[in-house]
């Protein structure tokens, strides 16, 4: 077997200080990988500096998929840093993906993609399929290389067995995979 190195077309920097120098000028493009952390150890942050700097720096659209915490939250959050996801997403170049149990009917610019409908996390008729769908349209929209899923832990917790669980994250991660998409997935280590 042969090693070569990757290219650096083949790598997606993260534009976070350091990291990209120490991975060997950014991630492997269009793959998926796992940021585990307990509570409040920057988890969102990073998958959301990954966006932003995917948006503002590199030209690279991206989405936010987020199981847990709702959108105009992450937004809301993310202003403390300088990062405008509000003004990212009404020039196209990001968006979410809101499966969020918390809806909100104030006003809000996230796109919550027809077919995702009512099969948001907890509901009794939650469909991963449908996750994948919204996906994909958010991708169509934003023109999407990114990705950031929010939490793997989260969307586990709608499944029953470990085996279900493990079925369930694998067909995530090939579909996104297949999407072309390089992913970061987030998960708590209670």
């Amino acid at each position: 077997m042969v090693f070569t190195a990757l290219s650096e077309s083949e790598r997606v920097k993260t534009g976070i200080k350091g990291l990209d120098e120490l991975i060997e000028g950014g991630l492997p493009r269009g793959f998926s990988f796992l940021l585990l952390g307990g509570p409040g150890t920057g988890k969102t942050t990073f998958g959301v500096q990954y966006l932003y700097r995917g948006a503002t720096e590199y030209g690279e659209g991206g989405m936010y998929v987020t199981f847990d915490e709702p959108p105009y939250s992450i937004s809301g959050n993310s202003l403390r840093y300088g990062w405008d996801l509000g003004e990212q997403e009404k020039a196209g170049k990001i968006s979410f993906v809101d499966a969020s149990p918390i809806k909100r009917e104030a006003r809000t610019s996230t796109f919550v993609p027809p077919s995702l409908g009512q099969s948001f996390l907890g509901g009794a008729k939650f469909d991963i399929d449908k996750v994948v769908a919204a996906i994909r349209e958010v991708k169509q929209k934003v023109n999407a290389k990114r990705c950031v899923i929010d939490s793997i832990s989260a969307l586990t917790l709608q499944y029953k067995d470990d085996f279900e669980i493990r079925q369930q994250t694998l067909k995530l991660i090939k579909d996104l995979t297949e999407m072309n998409l390089t992913t970061i997935m987030l998960a708590e280590n209670a």
